[in-house]
């Protein structure tokens, strides 16, 4: 049975948190104009959020008016003219292309930093899978300092995202809630029962714990909050290869494969530190300052230059031409940071469910059952050459003989060779063909080479 969580508890933020869909991130192509109907996944939540798209087009509408009417010569005693004002759409043009151009080179430079971003969200989902392969196939008699490696490992990638996930501007760090969350297991820091998870449900083989259990101790939890900045990620990732190199002692392995392993946590901190450099040096502000001023200075332009058209529609191009460049800059700079809440962000926190939920799999138990991991296959091995038994001679049958020319040799006296078909004494039914046979004046014995069994010669 699973635990009733009350809507406003801890436990159903977490559990939202975990398992929440980004539409943006999940949609057909093949249909533009269901795509058209979407609100909450759209540029449009984004872009009417910015007073500057409301102020510009009202700006504009009221301009309009004024030129349209005799309002302001009623209020103020003077009529609004402006033939006076030659202001064509040739002359902005210069302002419009540079805007462009600004805009194009900014969503560009942003979509390229979210790509790298998910790459290395990617990576370190890829690292973490390859060290528990290695790990599971060559400490497979060791589960405990396995289990060390891979935690450790694990809890260094999993630092960097609590930080990055702290809203921007603030410092990031590691609050109490993400502590508890590393010393517990992940089903109940959700407040779940880990039976209900189906497929992802995993029986720990040294506790009996299901689910994903906690990865720190109290005391390596107090060692690591007492280090500031990347020492606690470093810190993990060099305890995984002092544990790796304990283990793979013990277990015999040789130095070349520790180096694989070893290879693997760098690739992790690689991943890790580009995510965390990368957020700490944003697109430079002169150049964002530039573009929002550039931006401004057009608005201003547009709201003259289509007052020239003496139309009363002109305030929808004018809408229309403020709502897509700002959704285009609004677009480049939720696509700058997609550690959020928005809806073009990773799923942050499924992520860290997922990997917790893989990783223990690997290390704990595959089946989910109470028997330990064994490195060898539940069935019996094969048996040696010379373990192997002669079928006994019956009806039917080739009746079988062997003759060894000493004690010490195990190869078979042949003196000629010949190609024949031999068949059964009792039947037409073939039962042995070989292709090649050794006959002597004497006793007739052959090693067949296809089946590696001894065929006496009739």
């Amino acid at each position: 049975m699973s635990r009733k969580v009350q809507p406003n508890s801890p436990h159903a933020a977490r559990q939202a948190s975990v398992h929440v869909k980004k539409r943006a991130l999940n949609y057909k192509m093949s249909q533009p104009l269901l795509a058209l109907t979407k609100w909450r996944p759209s540029v449009l939540p984004l872009t009417v959020k910015r007073a500057e798209m409301w102020f510009f087009t009202i700006l504009h509408t009221i301009l309009v008016v004024c030129v349209k009417t005799d309002i302001t010569e009623q209020l103020f005693g003077f009529k609004t003219d402006v033939s006076g004002i030659d202001l064509p759409f040739n002359a902005i043009a210069v302002s419009s292309t540079l805007m462009g151009f600004m805009l194009i080179f900014f969503n560009n430079q942003t979509y390229s930093r979210y790509m790298g971003y998910y790459n290395a969200c990617t990576g370190i989902g890829g690292v973490m899978q390859e060290i528990s392969e290695q790990t599971s196939t060559h400490l497979c008699d060791l589960p405990s300092i396995r289990w060390d490696v891979n935690r450790y490992a694990m809890t260094s990638a999993l630092l960097v995202y609590f930080k990055v996930t702290d809203p921007p501007g603030s410092t990031p760090v590691v609050d109490d809630e993400e502590w508890e969350r590393l010393t517990s297991s992940e089903e109940a820091w959700q407040g779940i029962d880990a039976r209900t998870k189906g497929g992802l449900a995993n029986l720990d083989s040294r506790n009996g714990h299901w689910g994903s259990p906690a990865l720190l101790t109290e005391a390596e939890k107090q060692v690591l909050k007492s280090k500031k900045g990347v020492l606690p990620s470093l810190m993990l990732q060099t305890w995984a290869m002092r544990a790796a190199r304990e283990g793979y002692k013990k277990a015999g392995v040789e130095a070349p494969i520790y180096t694989q392993l070893q290879s693997s946590i760098m690739d992790l901190r690689r991943h890790c530190a580009y995510i965390t450099n990368n957020l700490a040096l944003p697109i430079p502000f002169p150049y964002y300052h530039a573009l929002v001023a550039l931006m401004m200075i057009n608005f201003t332009l547009y709201c003259v230059a289509f007052l020239l058209l003496q139309s009363w529609i002109s305030p929808v191009p004018m809408f229309l031409v403020t709502l897509i460049t700002t959704g285009v800059r609004e677009v480049s700079c939720a696509l700058a940071n997609p550690f959020g809440d928005d809806e073009v962000d990773f799923p942050v926190q499924k992520y860290i469910a997922d990997l917790r939920a893989l990783v223990s799999t690997m290390c704990n138990n595959f089946s989910g059952s109470r028997r330990s991991t064994r490195c060898s296959p539940s069935r019996s091995p094969a048996p040696s050459r010379r373990s192997r038994r002669r079928p006994s001679a019956g009806a039917g049958s080739t009746r079988w003989r062997s003759r060894r020319t000493s004690r010490r040799s195990t190869r078979w006296r042949t003196t000629r060779w010949r190609t024949t078909r031999w068949r059964t004494t009792s039947s037409g039914t073939s039962n042995s063909r070989c292709t090649r046979r050794c006959a002597g004046a004497g006793t007739r014995a052959s090693a067949c080479r296809s089946t590696r069994q001894l065929c006496r010669l009739r």
